[in-house]
């Protein structure tokens, strides 16, 4: 054992015989990595203190049955480190002094780089991730990798490098399901999450250190999102997942029609502290066609914290009206979020397009059907087809697609979750396929911009379907016919 006298200074190398144990009080004062040789295979890690814990800053790398690189190319394993099967990372892999993390210090690194939200940006390297990279600057130092993921048994296949990193977690749920952590290209936030242990993730190890307890900090809040939002009411609210260290006196958010809102001089609401924090709050009193600011605080010992800023418009009172001038057809057509889109399907002749069974009373229920080449040109004049991004960004916005459907009795039962809140009135249009038509009153289809990458006749579409409120993407065939729902310029 390492006597407490002894110190390590920032940038020295670690190296523990197999076998020793060692305590390590305090820790290293700065910022910068320090290096570790794992005496197992003589491999040199760097690590640093990130707030009051030591991690590795860099993936596992040591070989032991149940490991592998990805796609079993060696340079991967030099710059990601391996995979391995969740049994195999638990049962010892770390190096001496070292240990496999568990769900609740995974969720400490969160919370002292700001909430789950937006930690994963501040644990993302600046490159080797798939575009766009959200929010990445890598500020804690973590330097976290999209290493992927592999099955482990039968036939192995590698998957998902560039875009997701996983990492185990040393807790496990049942004898075949076990805790994991991970970040992705297109997120700002850091992922809790459950896995079969037979899949291969990232092992990222964490020192065996006894730690004097922090100072108090402000606490770490989180904004809900904004939904539903009408002419003059808004429902948000916010939970405060980590106090500080200190107790937590007042909740609640704050909102007003300028940017920055705060406590002193906004419109808020308070709420008694009540273990866990969590509040819902409606805002009334709004006024009509305005943008607003609103962000959730807690305030403790040491002050007042603010969470995510969110902004959002409220909504007209009713359906507004577009005249198409090509064949004088009206559509309505609303605000939804930051968004104006149609809240009808597309109905406009041209080649390219089709009735649901040639049935000029379907176009009129449910527009008209298209194949992608044409869905790209036909919105009027003003309007343009949605790209993938924008139809998730209202996705994202109403959180269940529930908030998307019609409530009409044109989609079949149990149209699960179907209230229609969001105003944007989606029908089962059905599709048709190499001249069949199919799911009339059951799915709902809709084109949007993107291409398949790798396959240039598939495109995205999205689809709303009765037996879920879910939202879904998918490649299809260009030359199949869907609806087109426009949204404005």
């Amino acid at each position: 054992m390492l006597n407490t006298a002894q110190t390590i200074s920032a940038g020295a190398s670690l190296v523990v015989a197999p076998g020793a144990n060692f305590i390590l009080r305090g820790g290293i004062t700065n910022s910068s990595d320090s290096t570790f040789t794992d005496p197992r295979d003589g491999q040199v890690y760097t690590f640093r203190y990130i707030g009051n814990q030591v991690w590795m800053t860099q993936n596992l790398n040591y070989y032991v049955y149940g490991s592998y690189w990805y796609n079993n190319n060696p340079a991967n394993g030099a710059r990601y480190g391996r995979l391995y099967d969740w049994l195999t990372a638990y049962i010892g892999v770390a190096p001496p002094g070292w240990r496999l993390p568990s769900r609740a210090e995974w969720d400490t690194l969160a919370a002292y780089l700001g909430g789950n939200s937006v930690a994963g940006g501040k644990m993302k390297t600046t490159d080797s991730w798939a575009s766009p990279n959200t929010a990445a600057t890598n500020s804690s130092g973590f330097n976290g990798l999209p290493g992927g993921s592999c099955t482990t048994t039968g036939y192995i296949v590698f998957s998902e490098m560039d875009s997701v990193g996983y990492w185990w977690n040393s807790d496990f749920v049942d004898i075949s399901t076990t805790k994991a952590y991970s970040l992705d290209y297109n997120y700002a936030r850091a992922s809790r999450g459950t896995s079969g242990r037979s899949v291969g993730y990232s092992v990222r190890c964490i020192r065996d250190s006894i730690v004097t307890s922090p100072p108090p900090v402000l606490a770490t809040v989180e904004t809900k999102n904004v939904f539903p939002v009408t002419t003059n009411t808004a429902v948000t609210g916010g939970t405060v997942p980590q106090n500080g260290g200190s107790p937590v006196t007042v909740s609640g958010v704050v909102w007003d029609t300028l940017p920055n809102p705060t406590v002193t001089a906004s419109f808020k609401t308070e709420h008694a502290p009540v273990i866990p924090i969590r509040f819902t709050d409606t805002l009334t009193g709004l006024q009509p066609m305005k943008k607003y600011y609103i962000r959730a605080y807690a305030t403790n010992g040491v002050g007042t914290a603010y969470g995510e800023e969110f902004h959002f418009w409220t909504v007209w009172n009713q359906d507004s009206t577009f005249t198409d001038p090509r064949d004088g057809q009206v559509y309505t057509f609303r605000r939804i979020g930051e968004q104006v889109w149609m809240t009808q399907n597309l109905n406009y002749n041209t080649a390219g397009s089709l009735c649901y069974e040639n049935d000029p009373a379907n176009c009129g229920t449910y527009g008209r059907l298209y194949n992608w080449d044409t869905a790209q040109i036909v919105a009027p004049p003003g309007w343009h087809l949605p790209s993938y991004a924008e139809w998730y960004q209202l996705a994202n916005y109403v959180a269940d697609a529930g908030a998307l459907k019609s409530t009409s009795p044109l989609w079949q039962l149990p149209n699960v979750g179907a209230n229609n809140s969001s105003g944007f009135s989606a029908l089962p249009g059905g599709l048709s396929i190499n001249g069949s038509f199919s799911f009339k009153n059951q799915y709902g289809h809709w084109w949007t911009t993107r291409p398949d990458p790798s396959y240039s006749y598939l495109a995205y579409f999205t689809q709303l379907r009765y037996d879920n409120s879910s939202f879904r993407a998918d490649t299809i065939f260009k030359d199949n016919f869907m609806s087109v729902r426009c949204i404005r310029d």
